[in-house]
């Protein structure tokens, strides 16, 4: 894929929506609007009731085993009821980060890896910063929040990026029962989370067509794991990260579940 100066917008094919869910949710009805607050590592997006979706990290921790130079993600991120669905510098890939979007391998005037493994292109002095995060519009029911970083390498901007995330919360069901907390009625549902990625390159810039890169969620794993589609329970070969033939095909949607320790199953579905 070759962007040339000028506007590239990633629309349907990467306007992802990533469904957290978990068992259950005690949030209470509020006619408070969601809020976007200040904290060390970003900003962070709260439900009416003071619940956090997510951080939108832009810095990164000072004590950390991320590898990647750019942070520029999603972590952590919550399902309703407050459990961690993504991982941040796992030791299996410590340069994933929570959820990102990013490329490996892109080729131009100057070759650069923004995701962090360094393989295929070069990740020194190659970095995604942050211009800004701001919340664009926030209601009871949903916020809209805008993201605008730099693609830099070796000090020069390659692509403009503008990312709005809309976030809200799905209650599937609802169940006659008081919660422990005694905040009415257990409610069932999901966060959805929908990005909108509008990338401007700056000069011609390639994007080599690999296994893996672009919009990535990297899961938690700290239990057992389930992969379904429409169709029920993966049981695909696992593929190859060097061999794009092993991909599992294109679905509407796959889940990701895990169920933990403390007994409650959590999971994200792109």
């Amino acid at each position: 894929m070759v962007m040339r100066s000028g506007f590239f917008g990633i629309g349907a094919a990467l306007c992802c929506v990533l469904l957290l869910h978990s068992g259950e949710s005690m949030a209470a009805e509020s006619e408070k609007s969601y809020s976007l607050v200040p904290d060390e590592h970003g900003m962070v997006l709260k439900t009416p009731d003071g619940r956090t979706v997510f951080r939108y990290m832009t810095r990164k921790p000072a004590e950390t085993k991320l590898t990647a130079n750019s942070v520029c993600c999603l972590y952590p991120v919550k399902t309703p009821t407050g459990e961690e669905v993504v991982d941040f510098a796992p030791d299996d890939h410590p340069h994933h980060r929570g959820v990102f979007f990013a490329w490996h391998a892109m080729a131009g005037k100057t070759p650069a890896d923004f995701w962090g493994w360094g393989e295929w292109a070069p990740t020194k002095d190659r970095v995604i910063t942050n211009r800004s995060v701001k919340l664009l519009s926030a209601t009871a029911e949903q916020a809209v929040v805008e993201v605008r970083n730099d693609w830099i390498a070796e000090g020069n901007t390659l692509i403009e990026e503008l990312t709005t995330i809309t976030a809200s919360e799905r209650v599937v069901r609802s169940l006659p029962l008081q919660s422990a907390k005694g905040g009415g009625p257990i409610k069932y549902g999901a966060f959805v989370i929908d990005f909108d990625f509008r990338l401007t390159p700056k000069d011609d810039i390639t994007l080599r067509q690999t296994a893996f890169s672009g919009f990535c969620a990297k899961c938690r794993k700290d239990g057992k794991g389930v992969y379904s589609d429409p169709k029920g329970k993966v049981e695909l070969p696992n593929p190859h990260h060097l061999k794009p033939e092993t991909n599992w095909p294109a679905q509407p949607w796959y889940d990701y579940s895990v169920q933990l320790a403390n007994g409650r199953t959590v999971g994200v579905a792109i």
